[in-house]
């Protein structure tokens, strides 16, 4: 779960504990996580993250997750992010099931995932714990086979 507020040099501890492991994508067994950034077409700076985790290449499926500094906020990059996220995990990772959750007071990543093909799952009761209080959880997944009649 992402901090927030996400305070100065938060990223920049965060990037620094990633690896500069080279990534092999047909090769991902050895692999649980996977981070890309989410930068400005434009200028190239940082404005949050899209994640590929918990990645099995046995069961072929993972779980995605993305942050967004609060200024970029409605304005498409998420959704923009996350679906060409998901068509990496179907592409190139050969995966078959892509799940993510949301807290349930955070809608706005509901609808991202909404926008992007994923399906409705269920609730989850006190999923997380953010500031010393239980959240509850929504969880959505979308499917390869649920892609053959959209543009994921």
């Amino acid at each position: 779960m992402v901090p927030y507020p996400y305070l100065d040099g938060m990223a920049e501890e965060w990037i620094n504990q990633q690896t500069n492991e080279h990534l092999d994508v047909k090769n991902t067994h050895y692999r649980k996580d996977i981070h890309f950034a989410i930068t400005s077409r434009e200028c190239g700076f940082l404005m949050g993250t899209f994640s590929i985790m918990n990645i099995s290449k046995v069961t072929d499926k993972a779980e995605i997750g993305y942050w967004l500094g609060k200024s970029y906020w409605g304005k498409g990059y998420c959704t923009e992010a996350a679906k060409t996220g998901v068509k990496f995990c179907f592409e190139e990772l050969g995966l078959n099931r892509i799940s993510a959750t949301h807290m349930t007071r955070n809608p706005r990543s509901g609808r991202v995932m909404e926008k992007i093909g994923m399906k409705y799952e269920g609730h989850m009761r006190q999923y997380g714990k953010k500031w010393d209080k239980y959240e509850d959880g929504e969880m959505r997944a979308i499917l390869r086979s649920d892609c053959n009649n959209q543009s994921v």
